[in-house]
């Protein structure tokens, strides 16, 4: 199992958790989410580990995200320089929406 795809089973695990402590050791502090219609219906950015746990949180109750994979399908995202601190990564999910 690849980093990506430990992550993603880890997520999805921690959207299901009462707890939000599970889900927000996944994010550092100055982390960006960027929702492509998959929780919102809307392209939204949200900023900041409390900020996105919050919003994820209020969604998947909505949406009942399950089944992240990294999508073998698609684009993979521009490869970033290798002194950069963050990580990019496109995946699929299926929601009751």
């Amino acid at each position: 199992m690849s980093a990506a795809e430990r992550w993603l089973a880890d997520f999805e695990e921690a959207l299901r958790d009462p707890d939000d402590a599970s889900l927000a050791k996944l994010f550092r502090t100055d982390a960006h989410w960027r929702d492509l219609l998959a929780f919102t219906w809307q392209v939204q950015d949200v900023s900041g580990a409390g900020k996105i746990v919050r919003e994820l949180k209020r969604y998947a109750e909505q949406t009942g995200p399950s089944g992240f994979a990294v999508d073998p399908g698609r684009t993979p995202p521009a490869p970033l320089p290798a002194r950069a601190r963050m990580r990019s990564k496109r995946f699929s999910v299926s929601t009751r929406r």
